[in-house]
């Protein structure tokens, strides 16, 4: 029986498991592994309550992008429930005008010209310039939003534009938190990442060098190790 809680991996928009695919692997040996999945409803309040409702009694917490969101949603509803926080690519802040309007951008060109031919042109903007023409990490994106469907990602993106932002709750968790980020990051940049770690007590931050949004899946082994050094209540470093 493993010494730690579950940990919950919350998966970004448009991704599911496949997400977590390395992370699930290579930690399953040390800690039992869970994968939430991503209710289609327009609010992050009523997709944070599904989620607790089936969650284990007790459990750590790791978000990428608006899975980053609905830990904190989850942590302002039931703080008592999480023993451990890793954010990764993500923001406490509000959501901005300009974000809101890009938003709405993405749904009609969805609507317009397919769902799949906006999200093929819109992942340039999740990745590393480096990893472009990585066409196994940009077909498994694909798959991930094809898997995940229109609406649902049309729901989750209605859902992230009423956010209200985390900023207020930051100074009350005190469970072990590591927020991590990839230092070309242009999505949520690394000065989100600053203020986060600086308002959480003890939060650790990682800038992770020649990445993107996506670092579970542009960096996995990275990422799988500063999850088990987190884990395991060591500082993280960078691998040399």
């Amino acid at each position: 029986m493993s010494q730690y809680n579950p940990l919950l991996f919350i998966p970004g928009l448009a991704s599911n498991h496949a997400l977590w695919a390395h992370q699930v692997e290579n930690l399953s040996d040390t800690v039992d592994c869970w994968v939430a999945p991503m209710p289609m409803y327009d609010e992050l309040r009523p997709i944070a309550e599904d989620i607790l409702r089936d969650a284990p009694e007790k459990f750590g917490l790791v978000g990428s992008s608006m899975g980053g969101y609905l830990c904190l949603e989850i942590l302002r509803m039931a703080p008592e429930r999480v023993d451990r926080l890793a954010l990764i690519g993500t923001t406490a802040d509000a959501e901005l005008p300009g974000t809101t309007e890009r938003r709405w951008h993405m749904i009609r060109k969805a609507e317009q010209r397919g769902f799949m031919t906006m999200w093929q042109e819109f992942i340039t903007r999740f990745l590393h310039p480096s990893l472009l023409d990585d066409q196994d990490l940009v077909n498994s994106l694909m798959k991930q939003a094809f898997e995940v469907g229109e609406y649902s990602v049309r729901q989750n993106q209605i859902a992230m534009m009423k956010r209200s932002g985390y900023l207020d709750m930051l100074n009350s968790i005190d469970c072990p938190t590591t927020v991590v980020v990839g230092e070309d990051d242009i999505l949520t940049p690394v000065e989100d990442h600053e203020k986060i770690a600086k308002a959480v007590p003890g939060a650790q931050l990682v800038v992770v060098p020649n990445s993107g949004h996506l670092l579970s899946m542009e960096r996995p082994a990275e990422t799988t190790r500063i999850l088990g050094q987190w884990l395991e209540d060591k500082p993280v470093k960078i691998a040399a």
